[in-house]
């Protein structure tokens, strides 16, 4: 008993303290709210107030409008103004368009001074890259117009409404009467700084949206511009590359340092340049590479799911698959680097490179153990002449031993197309009919290549020269992509089978031929594409 006696003594000043804390918070409430506010709220034009007062304005013509009336307009004004600095404090929000804007200019920078250097050495990938890069550019810098063309209408609309209103003689006859001022006196001086503060919030933002407009607009117009400049480029390539660009190869002079020195430039620049456009192209279409791995994870998870479920079911023994394991990363990687291409219809040439490279590499992993050990000798030739005519491809110099390199990795890729021919008839693979069409295409397309470096036509030598060398990559990829679509679904058979239910009573033959009839049309697809996007097509 003492003790709650204690504990009853000792919360009493608690709970005095409380009593005296809570009044006291509700009565600092308003104001804290009103100081986190911009605007503290105080405008109240009462009826009632001018009822009890028996209010009479000074001029009489103002009292035949009404009271309602009067405190409506007022009201109005109030509302409206209200209305604008709420407006203009949170509802121009441009921080995304001043954030990435310098990104823009950037690149756009980058490419006229690439577009300058190509008026006299013209690489035909590159321009592509960047007509479609300008491309997306003006699209990204028309949305933004359009954005701040919106703001700027809202804008000049509420400076109209304010006008409206400075230009109202009865609103001005009513605030400036005598007897009504000195009713609502607090009210009408908090409503005249209301207006100050409206007219400045609009007079602010119309002088940053007019600059920001101002620098979206030139950057826009700048990109009409490149996107003209790059057409006449192409058009240019397309009648210089036919024709003569250089030297017979025999009668080239090796001494051209003032060409070989700005070719060496360009270059230079082309490297530099593609690194920042491709960076911006990544960031600008995030959500095609976000599709792919979506889609990787998808197809490893199944394969994953029905490994599991058929281990799991203790049936038959699994058949022995080349390529696909339970945990299928490389696999997965393969099938997605050749089905990227379908994720966008116009990317730059570049992106397809470094495609092509990533495959490559997975390729080269995976058919390190299952592959024969004379094909996948085979495949390391292709890979390293892969690796070089990519470096070839990239370079601009016209000298003559560049020249005669190119001829060289012409000739030699002959040979080495003749012997894998005749390697492909011993051996059998996915698409076998159509890597020998393929292998056929790359042994004429280097040979083009030789003769149109033997007479000039630089532009053209390397484009057929690393057009045979892509092509020939991307068939044998497909083989492998459609040898592991096969097993993947080899393996769902299996699964399916154990499972039973309605499942197991389909037609596995009839919808393996379907399959592989599918398959087949989708990898011509995406060899066409890649082909002739190295065609420059």
């Amino acid at each position: 008993m003492p003790e709650k006696m204690l504990n009853h003594y000792c919360q009493r000043p608690a709970r005095r303290l409380l009593y005296l804390l809570v009044p006291l918070f509700l009565l600092l409430l308003p104001a804290m709210n009103a100081e986190g506010r911009h605007v503290r709220d105080t405008v109240h034009f009462k009826k009632a107030l001018a009822e009890k007062t028996a209010l009479k304005l000074t001029d009489s013509a103002l009292n035949e409008i009404g009271i309602d009336s009067i405190l409506n307009k007022i009201e109005n004004v109030h509302n409206t103004l209200t209305r604008i600095i709420r407006a203009t404090s949170v509802g121009f929000d441009t921080r995304d368009i001043q954030d990435n804007l310098p990104e823009v200019d950037s690149n756009i920078d980058i490419i006229d001074d690439n577009l300058s250097l190509y008026q006299s050495v013209l690489d035909v990938k590159n321009l592509q890259m960047f007509r479609v890069l300008l491309n997306s550019l003006q699209d990204q810098l028309t949305e933004w117009r359009a954005e701040i063309s919106k703001d700027e209408k809202e804008l000049v609309e509420m400076s109209n409404e304010m006008g409206t209103f400075k230009k109202d003689t009865l609103l001005r006859s009513i605030i400036n009467d005598s007897a009504f001022k000195s009713l609502y006196l607090n009210e009408i001086n908090d409503l005249k700084n209301k207006w100050k503060i409206a007219k400045k919030s609009i007079s602010d933002d119309l002088t940053h949206i007019n600059q920001l407009q101002a620098s979206v607009s030139n950057e826009y117009f700048t990109t009409l511009d490149l996107q003209t400049k790059s057409r006449e480029l192409l058009k240019k390539i397309s009648v210089q590359s036919l024709g003569k660009e250089y030297d017979y190869l025999w009668d080239i002079n090796g001494d051209k340092t003032g060409e070989n020195a700005q070719a060496s430039e360009l270059t230079k620049k082309s490297y530099q340049g593609q690194r920042k456009i491709l960076h911006y192209y990544f960031r600008r279409n995030w959500t095609d590479q976000l599709w792919i791995v979506f889609a990787g994870v998808i197809f490893m998870l199944w394969i994953f799911r029905n490994y599991r479920r058929s281990e799991k079911d203790n049936g038959p023994p699994l058949p022995s698959f080349y390529f696909i394991r339970k945990i299928s990363i490389l696999p997965t990687l393969i099938v997605l680097f050749n089905i990227a291409p379908f994720f966008d219809i116009h990317p730059p040439t570049a992106y397809i490179e470094i495609l092509e490279f990533l495959l490559v590499i997975s390729l080269t992993i995976l058919l390190w153990k299952n592959w024969p050990k004379n094909l996948f000798h085979y495949w390391l030739v292709i890979s390293l002449l892969y690796i070089v005519f990519s470096f070839t491809g990239a370079l601009l110099t016209p000298s003559l031993g560049f020249r005669l390199l190119l001829f060289a990795l012409n000739l030699a890729s002959i040979a080495f197309g003749i012997s894998w021919f005749m390697t492909l008839k011993k051996n059998t693979l996915a698409l076998s009919g159509m890597i020998k069409i393929v292998s056929v295409i790359y042994i004429v397309l280097n040979l083009a290549a030789m003769l149109c470096n033997l007479f000039g036509r630089l532009s053209l030598a390397k484009i057929f020269g690393v057009t045979a060398i892509f092509g020939l990559t991307q068939i044998i990829g497909l083989s492998v992509f459609i040898q592991i679509i096969r097993e993947a679904f080899a393996l769902q058979t299996v699964a399916s089978k154990l499972k039973g239910g309605m499942s197991a009573k389909f037609n596995f033959t009839r919808m393996e031929e379907l399959l592989d009839r599918g398959l087949t049309i989708v990898a011509i697809c995406i060899w066409l594409i890649v082909f002739t996007i190295s065609l420059n097509m």
